[in-house]
């Protein structure tokens, strides 16, 4: 036990030393406490690790066509999140065991539940109570402007074994709380969205015709799913101009705006409720796996073709989309309440976006599509002659060393004074800053050569261009025409990146390397 308390202590100190944000603070005093916190900080970090193991794995293959998504993790991966989930349960129990009375540890546990519990049931007809509104949930941010599937895990090692909840009915909440996030972004924010988003959303959509189909028929909805989700765009709608609850809304009287009568903007809207539920489930079905040891049985070979959304969503024992629209727009008791649940998530948000929150929360969805590198030339030269067409943006001449980012696509000068900052930061280090963040991946263009930046620290490794026999040419000696090979710029660079293995890549270089620094000049 006393070894286990040094590694949590460990732990703690590498959460405070790397700055990881935690929702309850305390004064730097030389005798800082023993007690076990940032437990909110450990318990989000499961979330963002099972999200990064799923990022990684969209656009991969699985072997078999009956294959499942967890086959094509690493067992290494799996069992690291294994690991990690069974360690922020026992970082907390032990912590909140230690002593002889209350400690941090108990106070952030028991403050993350009572947040929980406000968070998910603010809406419910049982509990809810208008004239506390402001009372209970100041300070505490909405659960529409939280990633819920980061809440979900939160709740796995907080509320679910704290109350013996079924952790099945938290996951179909938090669920509908990303539906409804969806909805309210792309039904609703259009009309009080200013030119500047809307340039944001032509950005990100830049071809909406392709949602656009004018024979209904061929959208695959019928009239019934149809109504069902016009109803639950309409609730959210009035819900979120009048500021009523559900409660008080005859369910088959609503106002209908004449935009959401369009048969095209109901199937536009559903395209993207299914784009988006689909990363939320495969990441939810990650969880269950690492922590609730819910195995994912192989594909049925009659289920082989149906979309990976819906056999997921039979495996982890999730409603369809269109159950769940089914279920909202039904005059029962049941759907009164998931109603007044979601009125109440929205009231929260609205509440807190007028000023009664100091956090201004806004609605910011993930990225629900693959994770890509910029797109490269097949010839090398075509990189070459680009480089020479750029002017560098300080003295409007040739580009000193150029750099292409692989993030983004733009090309800067790399280390050269032109672009130099006065405290010798070059052009790639400005570039990460506002790019990349920690991490930056680059082509320096007349080195034939890739280079990988974390912080202060860098690396160099060969380019995915091979010549004519299959071979790399770092820094252009033999002058042989290059190409690219995408398996190696798949394998090499965006496998690393996408699992995380650029900081681990570079250290491991700099170990066996004599270094002097001054990456941070290019």
């Amino acid at each position: 036990m006393g070894e286990l308390i040094k590694i949590y202590h460990r732990l703690r100190e590498t959460l405070k030393v790397n700055n990881v944000h935690s929702s309850f603070a305390y004064a730097h005093t030389p005798a800082m406490t023993n007690d076990f916190t940032h437990t909110d900080a450990l318990a989000q970090a499961l979330g963002y690790s099972i999200t990064a193991a799923e990022i990684a794995q969209r656009g991969v293959q699985s072997e078999s066509v009956r294959g499942t998504l967890i086959d094509k993790i690493s067992p290494q991966a799996v069992t690291h999140l294994r690991v990690f989930s069974e360690t922020v349960s026992s970082y907390i129990a032990i912590g909140s065991l230690r002593g002889q009375g209350p400690n941090k540890t108990m106070d952030e546990f028991s403050e993350t539940q009572r947040r929980q519990f406000r968070q998910l049931l603010v809406g419910h007809p049982g509990i809810s109570d208008p004239q506390v509104l402001s009372f209970d949930l100041k300070g505490i941010a909405p659960l529409l402007c939280q990633d819920p599937f980061i809440f979900l895990s939160e709740c796995a090692v907080g509320v679910v074994p704290a109350t013996n909840l079924d952790i099945h009915h938290i996951m179909r909440l938090c669920y509908l709380a990303e539906i409804v996030r969806v909805v309210f972004v792309f039904a609703l924010g259009v009309k009080n969205q200013s030119a500047e988003d809307m340039s944001d959303r032509e950005l990100l959509f830049p071809h909406p015709e392709q949602f656009i189909n004018t024979d209904v028929a061929a959208t695959g909805m019928s009239e019934e799913q149809m109504s069902n989700l016009l109803c639950f765009v309409c609730v959210i709608s009035n819900v979120t101009s009048q500021g009523d609850s559900p409660a008080s809304f005859d369910i088959n009287n609503l106002p209908i705006p004449d935009r959401f009568k369009d048969p095209n903007f109901l199937y536009f809207i559903h395209t993207m409720v299914s784009t988006y539920a689909l990363p939320f489930v495969r990441k939810a079905a990650i969880l269950m796996h690492v922590r609730y040891g819910v195995d994912l049985p192989h594909v049925a070979v009659e289920r082989a073709d149906e979309p990976e959304l819906a056999r997921l969503s039979s495996i982890l024992r999730l409603p369809s989309l269109s159950e769940i629209f089914a279920s909202f727009a039904a005059p029962t008791s049941a759907g009164n309440t998931t109603r007044s649940i979601v009125g109440g998530w929205i009231r929260h948000l609205l509440w807190a976006q007028a000023g009664n929150n100091p956090l201004k929360p806004t609605v910011s969805l993930s990225h629900p599509a693959i994770f890509e590198l910029v797109g490269l030339p097949k010839n090398y030269d075509t990189l070459t002659d680009e480089a020479i067409r750029r002017r560098c943006p300080t003295t409007g001449k040739e580009l000193t060393d150029p750099a292409l980012c692989l993030f983004c696509g733009e090309i800067m000068c790399s280390q050269a004074v032109c672009c130099m900052t006065n405290k010798n930061r070059g052009g790639c280090n400005q570039h990460l800053a506002k790019c990349g963040g920690q991490i930056g991946l680059f082509i320096h263009i007349r080195k034939c050569m890739i280079l990988f930046l974390n912080l202060d620290h860098g690396t160099w490794h060969v380019a995915p261009y091979l010549d004519k026999h299959g071979e790399v040419d770092p820094a252009l000696r033999r002058h042989h025409q290059l190409f690219l090979n995408q398996k190696r710029y798949d394998a090499l660079l965006r496998k690393v990146w996408l699992e995380g293995g650029v900081q681990s890549l570079i250290a491991r270089r700099l170990e066996g390397d004599v270094n002097n620094g001054g990456w941070e000049s290019l």
